[in-house]
This record gives structure tokens, C-alpha cells and sequence, in this order.
């Protein structure tokens, strides 16, 4: 880093000094592979609750990942920090490293705040242990190791989920059924005869039992047993019941079928409360004891309809779903319900327009408000001090990595309680806006994000990537946008990159998310959304038309490998993890019924039995279309993910029409990249590979391959 003088002059009453030079200001310096590898991230995957307020609104505990680049590993711990902000974070376990790049430690308060129960891999593994104030020491509370005389050795397993008792002596948890298949209480010998109800993964996937742990003693019984499935639960604010979602255990397509019970805490009993098609799951009793809010299908089994908020007496009777116009107009799935202290409100968090906030509706209705104020912040982790009308949560944006926050519900001021990357102030900055451009159909309006290189000028052309988005999911103004390729390094190596936010993701409607469906466009629409962003800013001068590339993962991937078979304006592509035959995977899929409803809600695809269905499929598949290919082209797969039956062979159809291209399989990988020098390496190769292609720079191992960078037409 470069520093920048400033010369002074030092006045005095009396005279004035001689100038001096003092080195007051660093020059900004352009991120890296290894800043982006090095963020600390506070949080963790898929929305899960890493950060948690202590009910008396005093502390914040929370979750954060730090790389040991060297290593090649992470490091996941608890950390804990007055919600003033006024004291610097205290970490408070210590655990061992490992590859993964997720963990979910899943803190949670006592109803007292003075002890902390959490996951830890320590022991048994995947067990609840406690931290007690003011000591701080770790003990382990369910398994095997140091259980006392009540403890119930029949109850062991692999612990999913837990809840604090209201008044603390208890804890709620979820653990995985022992898998066995048995007939008639015995073991099952040999083979089992088909029948047309039968599906794999029907039998085979164990379900989970709900179960008491006495926090004193560590006594354990279980409330229910495997022929039910407990997915999510909560206690009624007396404690004598619980409320649970589940289905019937070990059933084909369970996830999708769930219903809402009421367990009696004394003795087990277990009373129906809500029966209905589909899933009902994630029950928030209120503080009043009256009513229960959940994520609701109402009625509908449909793998595209996530959810949407419920609410039903806890007496029984029919749901309401007071937050039904949201639906309709974002098309999000509400998460992480919270009642108001007064059981009035009830919050949410949801994404929206390509971000995620918080939202606030009242039981009885009457319109959805947003509560968080930045347009373009991504609100996440969000946990409630009710009777202190407090909320936690983390606060994140392209090129800010997430942070703790704390803030009144009532006026909303977020008040920054961490900063967790300092050493990210002296890196030059990239500028995101919000874009939108008509579809070529005329039927949407298209939106996405532009990343632009710091020090953007708007009276240049920019060398640009495409950066297409996995799911289909909603693009979101995250960190960095995604954990797969280094789009801040990207954007200060001089690049544009666009997100296009294509039809069937969510944030902008029902229709929208459910265009994919609706219409069986799996590909050709979100293409040519995808053509219509390009065509926007290559018209407006912002782009260079003649140095394009295009990359994504999974989905992004699909549509990336679908793009160069439809068009040679990219210079260049990287393909991570993604299907590109896609009758292949669904003959696959065809094996089981529930995937077969999969196919059928997320893309609209039949079965391909049918000659016209099977024709559509090959449609739309990149590998049928492999012949048009002739952009140079970059494949990332996971050794156990989908190398062997989607990369290889497109892989080996690029070859056989002598297109440029490189396959890389990582080891000890699945779908998406975890170990930290793997990431690294994708890093490198895919930064080496856009600049070789699209820029013409002499990337030396690329050189050797294919000679010095030139202006490539076709590749045959």
C-alpha cells in the first residue's frame, strides 16, 4: 500500500515551523483473491439464526467464521458482545478447524440470560452443550459423555433442533430416528418385493423424534417416538404444551407434508390442531398463550410455494393468512417469525427486490409495512428481545460483509455493535446500482445489479461479465454476491459485472417466480433476459460488445452452458456445477415419484416418456445444442456432485467440436466449493481464464495451451 503525503504547516502562537511531511492518508488498494478468502463472515448458510439477543436486551451472541487460509481450513466459534457496542467482542469457544465451509453452532439464550445452550461437534458430535454465566465454561448436556444417573441411554442421536423451556429447566430437541427397516418388529432379510407405491428414499430417510432434556439433572424422555416425524416445534408461553410440525414417519415427500399438532408436555399426548395439504411448519406461539403464526401452503403441495404466513387460534379452528397480497405482490417466502410482546404483530423477514428485510403485519391483517429502512440492505439473522422492543441482526451489501446491528422496533435506527473485517478500510471500493431493462417479450421488466470498477467513469467502455445466479433464486446484494466467484476482483480489474435477476426468481411478484412453471421455460425466456441486460448496456456505451464473458454456478451454470449454445458474442465462459443434459436428469429423477413433482413445480416438466415432453427437454438442453458452441469455455464440478454425468459429457462435446476448453473436478467436493485453497484455485482460474479470453492478456499457463491471446472467431 502506497502512501500519500501531506505537507502541513504547524502554526504557533509565535511563529510559524518549517513545513513537515506526515503520512496521514493511505492510498486505496485494489481487493484480492485472498481479502475476499479472509473475510471473517458473521451469520451462516441459508437465513439459518447464528445471532441471538439475550431477553433481557443486554448481550448479543452470535456465530462467526474466520479462514485459516494456510491451513486450508475454517473455523467456526461463539462470540459475544455488549449490544451497547462500548466492549470489544469476546470469543467465547475455542473450536477445531475443519474444511467445511458451514457450521451451524445455533446459540440460544436461557429465558433467565445467563446461560447459553448451542451445538458443538465436540464429544458425540452434533450434541447441545451449555455455557454458563459467569464462568464461561463448556459442558456438554445431551449424548453419552458425563450424563448423570436419569440419563436415558436408549435416547442418543444426532440432534437437529432446540428450544429453552419458558421457564428455563427444560430443553425441547429434535433428534434423527435410528434408520432401520423392520417388518413386524424384525429386522428385514433380503429382498423387498415393488409395488407402485414404493419410491427410493421412502423407507431409507430417518425422520426425527422430539424429546425433553432436564437441564439440572440431564434426564431425557422423548414425546414422540418414529412413526412421526418432528420438523420444527415451540412451547406455549405456560410450558405445559409444545406445538410441532410433522408428518407421518418415514413417508415419501415428508418435508412436503406436514401438519401442526399440540403435544402435552406431562404425558404426551398429541392433539391435531392444523390438517391440511401440504407443508405448515416453523409454529411461533404468542405471548398470550392464544394464537400460533406459521408457514403455511394453505392447502396447495406445490415445491414452488414455499410458504406464507399463517395464523390459527391455539384452541383450533381455520388458518388466516394475513399477509396474502405480500405474496402476491413480491413473491417471497416470509421466515423467522416473531410476535410482538402484546401478540398484535407479527415480524418476518423476507427477500425483496433483490435484498432482504423486515416486515411487520397485524394478526388480523390490514397490510404488510416494511420495517428496516435501506432499500439496498440486506437484512438477515434477525433475533427479538420482544419485551424490550429490541431486535439483533446483521446488516450486509455487495461490498460490506456483515456486521451485527441493534435496534429499537419501534423507530428502527440500526446502532453497528461489531466490526468484524477492519482490515478491509483500506481496499478501494466497487459501486453497485440497480438496473432494470425490458424483456425481449415485452411481458417483464427485468431487474439486476451492476458492480462497477472503483473509480467508474461513464464516459468509458467496460470490458464486461455476466454472473448468473444459481437456484433459480433471487439475486441478492450480498457480500461479494456469491461465495463462488471473486466478483469484487473482477470489478477492480477494470470489468462490469452484471446479475441479472431473469424471469422465475423471486422479489417481484407471484407471477414472476412462477414464469419458469407456468410457461415449461426453463431456459429460452431467462436467456433471453439474460441477451436483453446485454443489449441494454452494450446500447448505452457503457459496455464493450467485443470483450464478453459469461460464468455461473448450478442453475447459473445451466443457463451460462444453454447461452454459448445460442450465441457466440461471449469471449468466454465458466460453467460451475451445472446440468446440461437436462432429459438426462430427469430420466433420473423419474426413479422417484416426489422428484417427479419436483420437475413438474419448479420447470415445468412432464415426464419425458412422452415423445413431445422428451423433444421439449432436448430443447432446452445445452448438451443437444452442444454443435453451435464455439466459445472457450472453463468447467468447475464437484468430484461427487455432477462431474460424471453432466460435466464430462459436455465437457467431451466441446472437445469434439474443438472448442477450447478446461475441465477441473475438485476433490472432496459437492455441489459448491468449501475448503479454502480449493476456492482459491477456482479463484485464480477463473479470473486467469476471463482475462486470457476476453481481455487478451498473456496468462502464461494459458499461453502454453492455446499460444498468445488473439482475436478468436470460430475455434474449429
Amino acid at each position: 500500500m502506497k502512501p500519500v503525503l501531506l505537507t502541513l504547516a504547524l502554526l504557533t502562537s509565535a511563529t510559524m515551523a518549517a513545513p513537515v511531511s506526515v503520512a496521514l492518508i493511505d492510498e486505496p488498494r485494489a481487493i484480492t483473491p485472498h481479502d475476499i478468502l479472509n473475510v471473517n463472515v458473521i451469520g451462516g448458510p441459508w437465513g439459518s439464526s447464528q445471532v441471538q439477543i439475550s431477553p433481557d436486551g443486554r448481550w448479543i451472541v452470535y456465530q462467526m467464521r474466520r479462514t485459516l487460509l494456510e491451513q486450508n481450513r475454517h473455523v467456526f466459534d461463539l462470540w459475544l458482545v455488549d449490544a451497547t457496542g462500548s466492549a470489544t467482542p469476546r470469543q467465547l469457544t475455542h473450536n477445531e478447524p475443519t474444511r467445511s465451509g458451514n457450521a451451524f453452532i445455533t446459540p440460544r439464550w436461557s429465558p433467565d440470560s445467563r446461560t447459553i445452550a448451542y451445538f458443538s461437534n465436540k464429544g458425540d458430535g452434533d450434541q447441545i452443550w451449555l455455557m454458563r454465566f459467569p464462568d464461561l465454561r463448556e459442558e456438554q448436556l445431551t449424548g453419552s459423555e458425563g450424563m448423570g444417573a436419569g440419563f436415558d441411554s436408549s435416547v442418543r442421536g444426532v440432534v437437529r433442533d432446540f428450544k429453552w423451556s419458558p421457564d428455563g429447566q427444560l430443553i425441547a430437541f429434535t433428534q434423527a430416528v435410528p434408520s432401520l427397516h423392520r417388518a413386524n418388529g424384525e429386522p428385514l432379510q433380503g429382498l423387498e418385493v415393488l409395488d407402485p407405491r414404493w419410491a427410493p428414499g421412502s423407507r431409507g430417510a430417518p425422520g426425527a423424534m422430539l424429546c425433553l432434556v432436564r437441564v439440572e439433572t440431564r434426564a431425557t424422555r422423548c414425546l414422540t417416538d418414529g412413526s412421526m416425524s418432528v420438523h420444527s416445534f415451540d412451547w406455549s408461553p405456560d410450558g405445559h404444551q409444545l406445538v410441532v410440525s410433522a408428518s407421518e414417519g418415514r413417508v415419501e415427500d415428508g418435508y412436503m407434508k406436514t401438519d401442526l399438532y399440540l403435544v402435552d408436555v406431562s404425558g404426551g399426548a398429541l392433539r391435531p390442531l392444523v390438517i391440511q395439504e401440504g407443508r405448515d411448519n416453523e409454529p411461533v406461539w404468542s405471548p398470550d398463550g392464544r394464537w400460533i403464526a406459521f408457514l403455511s401452503q394453505g392447502g396447495r403441495l406445490d415445491w414452488k410455494q414455499d410458504g406464507m404466513l399463517a395464523v390459527v387460534s391455539a384452541g383450533g379452528g381455520e388458518p388466516t393468512y394475513p399477509a396474502m397480497d405480500f405474496r402476491e405482490d413480491v413473491g417471497s417466502t416470509p421466515a423467522n417469525l416473531a410476535w410482538s410482546a402484546d401478540g398484535r404483530l407479527v415480524y418476518f423477514q423476507a427477500p425483496w427486490r433483490m435484498a432482504q428485510q423486515l416486515f411487520v403485519v397485524a394478526r388480523e391483517g390490514g397490510g404488510v409495512m416494511r420495517v428496516t429502512p435501506r432499500d439496498d440492505g440486506y437484512y438477515a439473522h434477525f433475533s427479538f428481545a420482544t419485551g424490550k422492543g429490541l431486535a439483533a441482526f446483521t446488516m450486509e451489501g455487495v461490498t460490506d460483509p456483515p456486521d451485527v446491528y441493534l435496534a429499537a422496533l419501534d423507530r428502527f435506527e440500526p446502532v453497528r455493535v461489531t466490526v468484524a473485517n477492519p482490515q478491509l478500510e483500506g481496499i478501494a471500493r466497487a459501486t453497485t446500482e440497480w438496473v432494470q431493462w425490458p424483456s425481449t417479450d415485452s411481458i417483464w421488466t427485468i431487474h439486476g445489479l451492476l458492480v462497477k470498477p472503483p473509480g467508474f467513469r461513464p464516459d468509458r467502455k467496460y470490458p464486461l461479465i455476466v454472473f448468473i445466479q444459481g437456484g433459480p433464486g433471487m439475486v441478492t446484494a450480498t457480500y461479494d454476491l456469491t461465495p463462488q466467484y471473486p466478483v469484487q476482483v473482477f470489478a477492480a480489474q477494470g470489468y462490469l459485472v452484471l446479475a441479472p435477476n431473469t424471469r422465475g426468481r423471486r422479489g417481484y411478484g407471484y407471477a414472476f417466480d412462477r414464469a419458469i412453471r407456468e410457461n415449461k421455460d426453463y431456459g429460452p425466456g431467462p436467456y433471453q433476459d439474460v441477451m436483453a441486460g446485454v443489449d441494454w448496456l452494450t446500447a448505452s456505451g457503457l459496455a464493450d460488445p467485443d470483450r464478453m464473458g459469461i460464468l455461473g454456478f448450478s442453475y447459473g451454470a445451466y443457463l451460462s452452458a444453454y447461452a454459448i449454445t445460442q450465441t457466440t458474442r461471449f469471449k468466454a465462459a465458466s460453467i460451475g456445477d451445472g446440468p446440461t443434459d437436462i432429459p438426462h436428469g430427469i430420466f433420473q429423477a423419474m426413479g422417484d415419484s416426489s422428484s417427479i413433482r419436483l420437475y413438474k413445480d419448479l420447470q415445468g416438466f412432464d415426464p419425458p416418456y412422452d415423445r413431445n415432453e422428451l423433444e421439449e427437454a432436448m430443447r432446452q438442453s445445452p448438451l443437444h445444442h452442444v454443435q453451435n458452441a464455439e466459445t472457450p469455455s472453463l468447467l468447475e464440478y464437484g468430484e461427487s456432485s455432477m462431474a460424471p454425468t453432466h460435466g464430462r459429457v459436455f465437457y467431451r462435446g466441446l472437445l469434439h467440436f474443438g472448442v477450447p476448453v478446461e475441465f477441473v473436478v475438485y476433490p472432496r467436493t459437492g455441489h459448491g466449493i468449501n475448503e479454502p485453497k480449493l476456492r482459491e484455485d477456482s479463484m485464480r482460474r477463473n479470473l486467469e481464464w476471463m482475462d486470457y479470453w476476453v481481455l487478451g492478456s498473456p496468462v502464461e499457463r494459458l499461453v502454453e495451451r492455446w499460444g498468445p491471446p488473439r482475436s478468436y472467431g470460430s475455434h474449429r
